[in-house]
């Protein structure tokens, strides 16, 4: 993490999920560009993992400063924030992203690309009876079998592949 204050200017990337105790973690990355051989590199840090008790955008922002200051960056110097497109990340005047905007205007909001195309799945496979269909059907197939490891058992003796469980976050999933 030394090199980060060398290169001055950084971006923030913080993520939330639920673990599978089901405590949201947020992940905290930063993204900067070093220069090696007088060859510029950008370059991405995993910090750390924490958990988020609290999901306001003054909770959050404070633990993103908290995060960053302890490395020795100024909020002045950060250029780019990137979360994912829910409202109290994202917003315009309520989000995170706002809060660390008032800090710092030059911290300008990139949303994240996953994120944003995982939207776009989720819309497709509901909006399509065919691909709503679907997936319901891969779901209900999962459920079956899923109930009884016997069932389970003659599946995976005539299957070469598994069945996975419905899931919130992938847009494959979505019925």
């Amino acid at each position: 993490m030394k090199e980060v204050p060398k290169a001055k200017y950084y971006a923030v990337m913080f993520d939330c999920t639920p673990d599978v105790s089901h405590l949201e973690q947020m992940s905290q990355v930063l993204r900067y560009v070093r220069v090696v051989v007088n060859v510029p590199e950008i370059t991405e840090r995993f910090i750390d993992f924490f958990t988020v008790s609290d999901k306001t955008r003054v909770t959050l922002s404070e633990e993103i400063l908290k995060t960053i200051e302890p490395e020795g960056l100024d909020i002045k110097n950060c250029r780019g924030q990137s979360y994912y497109n829910s409202t109290y990340m994202a917003g315009k005047y309520q989000g995170v992203q706002s809060r660390i905007s008032e800090s710092n205007p030059s911290a300008k909001f990139v949303p994240c690309a996953a994120h944003t195309l995982n939207l776009v799945g989720v819309n497709v496979a509901t909006a399509v009876d065919e691909v709503a269909g679907y997936f319901g059907t891969v779901n209900w197939l999962y459920i079956y079998f899923s109930a009884y490891t016997n069932r389970w058992k003659v599946l995976l003796k005539y299957s070469l592949l598994a069945l996975k469980k419905d899931s919130d976050t992938r847009w494959s999933s979505r019925r």
